[in-house]
């Protein structure tokens, strides 16, 4: 069902009304909570305190969690945590909303419910992104189901996995789609990182994976976003040299049936080298992307305020900057660090 609207207090017994306004534009911060798999029917707000932009529960349909979306106003001004969260929220005993209900109108504080795939991070107005800038973070290279909850509890709201066997990070399709619960389950979306892999291995992974995201590297993969484009969610990954020069670009033939994807991805030539580019002299061009653009490339908790200062991405991607000493398991003093720098920005 999209887009129906349903007031607090009001009752199935309700007459019906007909709504035709828009949906309000999504807000500017985003995270997912998991949903006790018995109480899925409807979320709605409890608190008239808040502004109806406040918070949109939405169900997905996974019915493993919902999105819930916080717009970072003065009406609003608690963090997004599960603890407060679930505060605000309370669940009613409406019929499921696959029934298309629409109950009486009425001036208490209403919520939206959509059905989605899956719940998304998503930007908001540039006015926004202006009265507060916090970028979203994306933990990579996570290995292991402990080190994925780790991620997602110290603020990370994408975990990415790499699936390309030349990596020393590489994990099988078993492993990942237990790292793929796990996230999840603690509020963050799983991605897979594939490198110059053909159409079919790509969503056969992601199938057996069960990923959110892919992440394209290599001009085989990226040759294939119009295909794979229309099966699952992209990253689409562009790479920078040392003096911050673009090597490759967005793939668009130019036909009518293109879309933007749904991220990109600036890295440096060699993504997961733990290696940066010059910010400075970096241009980001006009990219076709739903949510914006991350910024990955040598990051760690001395420089990801200055890449922040410089370069204002929508969001920040890690790897080598958290890892313990071997390099492949994450350090969770790091993570922590990382995620600290990045909260205590001033925009």
């Amino acid at each position: 069902m999209e887009g129906s609207i349903f007031p607090i207090g009001s009752s199935p017994a309700s007459s019906p009304l007909t709504l035709s306004a828009p949906l309000p534009p999504p807000p500017l911060l985003s995270r997912i909570f998991p949903l006790d798999p018995l109480l899925q029917n409807l979320v709605s707000l409890s608190s008239s305190s808040l502004s109806p932009r406040c918070v949109q529960p939405i169900t997905t349909s996974k019915p493993h969690s919902i999105r819930v979306s916080i717009s970072p106003t003065p009406l609003c001004p608690y963090e997004m945590k599960k603890e407060n969260v679930l505060d605000v929220l309370s669940l009613k005993g409406f019929p499921p909303i696959s029934e298309k209900r629409r109950f009486q109108n009425s001036n208490n504080l209403c919520t939206n419910i959509h059905r989605t795939k899956l719940a998304s991070l998503q930007q908001s107005s540039t006015e926004d992104v202006n009265a507060k800038y916090l970028p979203v973070v994306k933990m990579c290279g996570i290995t292991s189901p402990t080190d994925a909850i780790m991620a997602a509890e110290s603020g990370a709201t994408l975990i990415g996995m790499v699936l390309w066997p030349n990596s020393k990070r590489s994990i099988s399709p078993s492993v990942a789609r237990e790292i793929s619960r796990v996230a999840r389950h603690h509020g963050a979306e799983p991605v897979g990182v594939f490198v110059d892999d053909d159409v079919d291995t790509i969503l056969q992974m992601a199938d057996a994976a069960d990923l959110e995201f892919v992440q394209l590297h290599g001009e085989a993969s990226r040759a294939a976003l119009p295909v794979i484009q229309k099966q699952t969610r992209v990253i689409y990954v562009l790479h920078a040299d040392e003096n911050g020069a673009l090597l490759n670009h967005i793939y668009n033939d130019g036909a009518d049936s293109y879309h933007p994807v749904d991220w990109v991805l600036v890295d440096s030539a060699k993504g997961g080298s733990g290696k940066g580019f010059d910010w400075q002299r970096f241009r980001l061009p006009d990219i076709d992307s739903k949510h914006g653009w991350l910024l990955a490339g040598g990051l760690h908790q001395g420089n990801v305020e200055e890449a922040i200062t410089t370069l204002r991405p929508t969001g920040v991607d890690v790897s080598s900057g958290i890892c313990s000493s071997n390099g492949i398991e994450k350090d969770p003093n790091r993570m922590k660090s990382f995620m600290s720098k990045v909260k205590s920005f001033k925009s």
